[in-house]
C-alpha cells in the first residue's frame, strides 16, 4: 500500500490533503478494519477531526493495541553519547521514549525501562565499511521507523556500548503526545531513504516532535546537514519546550562509581573478588557494609565487563553474578542506589557550536607571511573545550584549510607557486584516546583520510592524498594525557620518487595537559620511516596551546617543525 493517497502526493501537500479526506470519507472496499484509511493514518485524522470536525467511528484493533501498549503520558527526547566504535554512531544518536509517567510525577525505580522507545535507524545491508559509507552519505539505505520496550535501547547504548544517555523531558499535554503516538504509527508503514548527513534518526525525531506543535518550526530550524546534537539544542533553544534533563551513566561509568566509594582495604578486597568471581575468598573479619559495598562493585564489574554473556542464562558470567547476588543478600544490607552525579557542562547541549570557521596569521623560514583560512563542517578535536563532547576523542568531517602566501619556493628550480591554495582537506578524522586502567585496556587509535600538504625532504609543499591510521595505548594521569601510538601512512604524488607514491610507519607521541575543560596545551612528536622513495626518515614536532574565552570563540597558538622547515602562527577559531 501507498504511503500516499494522490499520485503527487510526495510533493503536492494539497493535492494530498484533499485526496486523504476523500479516502477517509469513502474508503471503498477493504478487506479488515485495519485496512481502513483512519487505522493507517490516524495522526491524519486528528488532523481533520481538529479542523473540520470529522468524526468516524472506525475499529483499528491493531492500532488501538498500539496506544494501549505504550500508554504513553510524557514524552523525552533521548540522546545517546558519541560512539567512534559504530559509524552510524560516531555523532551519537537521538530517539524518543514514551512515557508511561505524567510529567512532574515520580517514575518508580526501574519504571522507565517499561516505557517504549520510537527509533529511525538505516536498515543496514553490508558490514563493508566503505560501502557503509558511500551508501549512507548517498541514501543507498532504507531508513525505518520501530517501536520497542526501552529496556533494549538501554541495554543497547547503555550496557554494550558503555554510553551515556540524556533524556530532554518534552512539555507536551496529552493531546500532543496523541499526535505524536499516531504519528509513529503512521511513519511505521512505509520506509524512506536514509541520509547519513541529512534524513538521519536526527531530523526524523524532530518532524516526529513538530507533529505535537506546527508552530515550533523545529524542523525548518535545524540545519540542512544535520547531526543529534544539533536537534538537542534546537530544543532546549525552543522556549518551553524541555522542562528537565535526566542523566542515564553508563554501565562503565556506574562501574568506576563504585569503585570510589572503596578505601583502599575495601579495593585490595574488590580484587581478590574479581580474580576468581568467588565471594568466600573475601576475608571473613570484613565488616557487614564493608562486604555490601565490594560485591555491589563486583556486580558492577560484571556487568560492566560481561555486558552480553551476563544475560545469557547458562553463562559462566551468569553464574557468577548469582553467586554475587546471593552472597550480598546474605549481608542483609539495604541501600539506596545513589545516582551518579553529572557536571551541567557535560549534558550535550553545552557544548560548543558544531561547525567551526578559523582565521590564522603566521610565520616561518619557508615563507615570510601567511594567512589561513579554515572551514570545518563538524564536530570537534581534542583540543576544543571539552564542555558537552568526548574528552579523548576526535571526530572531524569535511575539514579545509587554505592558505594565502606572500611567496613561496618551490621544491624544485627557482620559480614561484601560488599565492593561494588549498592546504589540506580532510575528509574524515577520527582519533578515540581509549585510556588504559586496571579495569579497562582499549586499543586507542585513529584514522584519516583526506590531502595534505608534504613538508619534509621528499616532497616540499607537494599537495598528496593521504591515508593515516594509528593504533597503541593512552593514560590519563590527572590532568595530564599521554597517548603513543604507531602509524601506517601512504601519501601519493609524481614527484614522489619514480613510482609517485611512499609507504610509511613510525611512533607517534602527544602529550596534553588540560588547565581546564577551556584551556589546552599539546606536544607532540613523531617519526616515520618510508619506503619507495630516496629519504628513508621524516620527522615532525610541535606544540599547540588553545583557549576558549567564550562559548563559541577560541584562540590558538601553534608552533611546527618539519625537519628544516618550521612555522608558527596565532589563529582565532569560531564554532556556531
Amino acid at each position: 500500500m501507498s504511503f500516499f493517497f494522490a499520485k503527487n502526493g510526495r510533493k503536492n501537500p494539497k493535492a494530498e490533503l484533499v485526496a486523504t479526506l476523500k479516502a477517509f470519507i469513502n474508503p471503498g472496499k477493504i478487506e479488515n478494519y485495519d485496512q481502513h484509511p483512519i487505522c493507517r493514518f490516524p495522526s491524519r485524522y486528528l488532523y481533520f477531526k481538529d479542523k473540520l470536525g470529522l468524526v468516524k467511528n472506525t475499529n483499528c484493533p491493531k492500532y488501538d493495541a498500539f496506544v494501549k501498549r505504550t500508554a504513553a503520558k510524557s514524552i523525552s527526547l533521548v540522546f545517546s553519547s558519541y560512539y567512534l566504535n559504530a559509524p552510524a554512531s560516531a555523532f551519537g544518536h537521538t530517539l524518543l521514549r514514551l512515557s508511561k509517567t505524567p510529567t512532574g510525577k515520580k517514575v518508580p525505580e526501574g519504571g522507565e525501562l517499561l516505557d517504549y522507545a520510537a527509533n529511525y535507524a538505516a536498515m543496514v545491508t553490508t558490514s563493508n565499511a566503505l560501502l557503509y559509507g558511500l551508501a549512507g552519505l548517498t541514501g543507498g539505505f532504507n531508513g525505518e521507523f520501530t517501536a520497542m520496550p526501552y529496556f533494549y535501547k538501554v541495554r543497547e547504548y547503555n550496557d554494550y556500548e558503555s554510553r551515556d544517555l540524556w533524556e530532554y523531558q518534552l512539555n507536551l499535554d496529552q493531546k500532543q503526545i496523541n499526535k505524536v503516538v499516531a504519528h509513529i504509527w503512521e511513519m511505521g508503514q512505509t520506509t524512506f531513504q536514509y541520509f547519513y548527513l541529512t534524513g538521519n534518526c536526527a531530523y526524523h525525531m524532530m518532524g516526529l516532535i513538530d507533529i505535537a506543535n506546527p508552530t515550533w518550526r523545529l524542523t525548518e530550524r535545524t540545519p540542512f546537514f544535520v547531526i543529534p546534537a544539533s536537534t538537542i539544542r534546537v530544543a532546549m533553544e525552543t522556549p518551553g519546550l524541555v522542562t528537565k534533563v535526566l542523566f542515564r551513566p553508563s554501565k562503565k561509568k556506574q562501574f568506576f562509581a563504585s569503585l570510589k566509594k572503596l578505601n583502599k582495604s575495601e579495593y585490595r578486597e574488590f580484587e581478590k573478588l574479581t580474580a576468581h568471581k568467588n565471594p568466600n575468598d573475601l576475608s571473613a573479619g570484613l565488616e557487614k557494609s564493608s562486604r555490601a559495598r565490594i560485591l555491589d562493585a563486583g556486580m558492577d564489574y560484571l556487568d560492566f565487563t560481561y555486558s552480553k554473556e551476563i544475560l545469557l542464562d547458562k553463562s559462566v558470567a551468569n553464574a557468577w553474578k548469582r553467586k554475587f547476588l546471593i552472597a550480598r543478600a546474605k549481608t542483609g544490607i539495604r541501600t539506596k542506589k545513589e545516582k551518579i552525579p553529572t557536571k551541567e557542562v557535560e549534558m550535550p547541549h553545552r557544548g560548543h557550536g558544531l561547525r567551526r570557521l578559523s582565521l590564522r596569521e603566521g610565520s616561518g623560514n619557508q615563507y615570510n607571511h601567511f594567512t589561513q583560512f579554515e572551514y570545518r563542517f563538524a564536530l570537534h578535536d581534542l583540543m576544543d573545550a571539552t564542555a558537552g563532547q568526548s574528552p579523548y576523542s576526535t571526530m572531524e568531517m569535511g575539514n579545509a584549510k587554505f592558505r594565502l602566501t606572500d611567496w613561496e619556493k618551490k621544491s624544485r628550480g627557482n620559480g614561484l607557486r601560488a599565492k593561494f591554495r588549498l592546504e589540506s582537506f580532510s575528509l574524515m578524522r577520527v582519533r578515540a584516546l581509549n585510556t588504559i586502567t586496571k579495569r579497562s585496556k582499549k586499543w586507542s587509535w585513529r584514522a584519516h583520510f583526506g590531502t595534505k600538504t608534504i613538508k619534509d625532504r621528499d616532497c616540499v609543499s607537494c599537495f598528496s592524498p593521504t591515508a593515516e591510521l594509528g593504533f597503541g595505548g593512552s593514560v590519563a594521569p590527572g590532568k595530564w594525557l599521554f597517548s603513543l601510538l604507531l602509524a601506517p601512512e601512504f601519501n601519493a604524488n609524481s614527484e614522489l620518487g619514480h613510482r609517485g607514491f611512499r609507504a610509511g610507519i613510525g611512533p607517534e607521541l602527544d602529550v596534553f595537559y588540560n588547565f581546564a575543560e577551556n584551556i589546552k596545551l599539546k606536544v607532540f612528536g613523531e617519526i616515520k620511516t618510508w619506503q619507495f622513495v630516496k629519504r628513508d626518515y621524516s620527522y615532525r614536532y610541535g606544540t599547540d596551546f588553545r583557549w576558549g574565552f567564550k562559548k563559541n570563540w577560541a584562540l590558538d597558538i601553534a608552533y611546527t617543525r618539519h625537519h628544516a622547515l618550521w612555522e608558527t602562527s596565532t589563529g582565532l577559531l569560531f564554532y556556531y
